[in-house]
């Protein structure tokens, strides 16, 4: 009577399956990663998850595809201020790219109206930007700038660096500032003697 023979190893022959099988759907997640739209929905799901995905979304802002990059700014802003401490966070300690994109962030938030909603995060955040000011990046210091003018008078305490910087070696930094030294202090005695003064090339 004839017998079927049994595997010699089946434990290493399940073990070949599962790893073969690991490796497959490993291999499909980063195909589909590949795919533009699989990117979107990560991004649209991790801003449902607040706050602690800002490090993460705000990489999605240098992905190759512009409407990736897109659902990263959305991401962002659907969760609003409470991003606000992450995107200060990424402010101070990420690299070039980073900073750029978080000061961006920053300003996007403060245009659209959705301003921190206490005095207390208003001050931190305002306190924040005012150092960002400094960053050896024109960029950063263009995209800060224009967030401290989206804040407004609220941001009256940044008059100061301000005025340094209209002498600032980059012209659209010059330029910037002038148009917020107007929204943030309208009514501010020196804001206008130091426009009067500021270099020709700061109205450029």
């Amino acid at each position: 009577m004839d017998t079927v023979a049994s595997p010699k190893h089946p434990r290493k022959e399940k073990l070949a399956k599962w790893l073969v099988g690991c490796l497959g759907v490993v291999f499909f997640g980063w195909l589909l990663h590949r795919t533009p739209i699989i990117r979107e929905v990560e991004l649209a799901a991790l801003s449902r998850l607040g706050p602690p995905t800002v490090p993460l979304i705000l990489k999605g802002m240098r992905d190759d595809d512009a409407q990736v990059r897109k659902s990263a700014d959305e991401a962002l802003i659907h969760i609003g201020p409470p991003a606000a401490p992450r995107l200060i966070a990424a402010l101070k300690q990420g690299d070039v790219n980073t900073r750029i994109d978080a000061a961006r962030v920053l300003w996007l938030l403060c245009s659209i109206g959705l301003r921190p909603t206490s005095d207390d995060v208003t001050r931190t955040t305002v306190t924040a930007l005012i150092e960002a000011l400094g960053d050896s990046e024109p960029r950063v210091r263009e995209n800060v700038v224009e967030a401290l003018a989206s804040i407004g008078p609220d941001a009256v305490n940044a008059l100061p660096r301000l005025f340094m910087l209209l002498n600032d070696p980059d012209s659209a930094v010059r330029k910037t500032t002038c148009s917020a030294l107007c929204r943030i202090g309208p009514h501010d005695p020196d804001v206008v003697p130091a426009l009067i003064e500021a270099p020709p090339p700061s109205w450029l």
